[in-house]
């Protein structure tokens, strides 16, 4: 009665992981109507740090914002960005386990408002800097992340014809960096073509119940 009670958890909480990656996966391939207003950076990062200020608080990292007065707006859609920066965030503080320091830093150019969140966390090794945003890449423990969170960042950011990039030094934390134009001012260049979703598995499935493999 225990294993199949412990079974049916496990049942429970894959089938959770697996709505989550099609969801994530949904949301980048999904063409969505975009509600694009002047926004205010700064209150979307105040909003998203709010969501995830528990648990940054819990792990005693201390955050600290650099918002210069008189930011340009950025022509957006809110809800699109901020899921941008809560996933970035959120990130950041899971690289701190043990506590550390993140840093909002906002900087702007005239043409362009650049967001920096940085950690001072585990950072990222050299060799996988390149992979961040590709699919389903994590650094994460298996179970903890889909590695679907940049790459559906990445795409949001490219369609608002802006750019995201990542510094990283293993055991010194990473930056990653947000560059957005701002409002009325024309893209420089189109952006770089998105990462393609390319799938090659096989699964192997062995059971001696021949119910089960017919149904599979």
């Amino acid at each position: 009665q225990t294993e199949i009670v412990e079974l049916l958890h496990d049942l429970e909480k894959q089938s959770h992981r697996a709505r989550t990656i099609v969801l994530n996966l949904l949301d980048f391939v999904r063409v969505k109507p975009s509600r694009r207003v002047k926004s205010q950076i700064p209150t979307l990062l105040d909003e998203s740090l709010r969501l995830v200020g528990h648990q940054a608080s819990l792990q005693a990292i201390r955050v600290e914002k650099e918002f210069p007065p008189g930011l340009p707006e950025v022509l957006a859609d809110p809800a699109q960005l901020q899921q941008v920066f809560v996933n970035v965030i959120l990130n950041a503080v899971q690289a701190m386990p043990k506590g550390g320091t993140l840093t909002l830093r906002l900087r702007a150019d005239g043409s362009h408002l650049t967001t920096a969140v940085q950690d001072t966390g585990m950072g990222i090794p050299e060799d996988q800097l390149a992979k961040v945003f590709d699919p389903f890449f994590t650094t994460k423990e298996v179970g903890q992340g889909t590695g679907l969170g940049l790459f559906v960042s990445y795409g949001i950011i490219q369609r608002h014809g802006g750019e995201i990039r990542v510094e990283s030094v293993p055991d010194r934390g990473s930056t990653f960096t947000i560059c957005l134009p701002a409002a009325g001012k024309p893209v420089a260049a189109p952006p770089e073509p998105l990462p393609e979703i390319t799938f090659a598995a096989r699964v192997l499935v062995i059971d001696d119940e021949e119910d089960v493999l017919e149904t599979l």
